[in-house]
């Protein structure tokens, strides 16, 4: 792992091999998901149909926003794409982690929906020059 972080030393195409490698292995950690759903229904109340809801809206919002965002990624570039789109997650995770009400679930899947769409094929896409 110490030899994976030492990205200075590299070329520029092995740092970003490396720096694309190690953000799909955080952005494919997203264990939180099955916490989410015991823990929201004793903490908010949310029923599994509300919880449910909620991912319907999350996937809605991916589904609306694939376009768009491959739009934003040609007009802004592929790197600065990425970057927000793992900004937008983690602040739709933050939100998630604090809602309370399904309203705030809502939001904050809608905000991680937009974040995957902006991240979209570019991730999954270099998945395949990695492996």
């Amino acid at each position: 792992m110490e030899k994976l972080l030492r990205i200075k030393d590299l070329s520029i195409s092995q740092r970003n091999t490396r720096l694309i490698l190690m953000m799909q292995i955080c952005y494919s950690a997203i264990f939180i998901i099955p916490i989410l759903m015991p823990y929201y229904k004793a903490e908010i109340g949310l029923s599994f149909r509300d919880f449910m809801i909620a991912e319907a809206m999350f996937a809605a919002t991916v589904v609306l926003m694939e376009v768009p965002s491959g739009w934003l990624s040609d007009l802004w570039s592929r790197k600065n794409t990425l970057t927000i789109g793992l900004l937008t997650n983690a602040i739709g995770y933050g939100m998630l982690l604090f809602a309370d009400s399904f309203a705030g679930a809502a939001v904050a899947q809608c905000i991680i929906g937009v974040g995957v769409s902006l991240l979209g094929m570019q991730l999954y896409g270099s998945s395949f020059l990695v492996a």
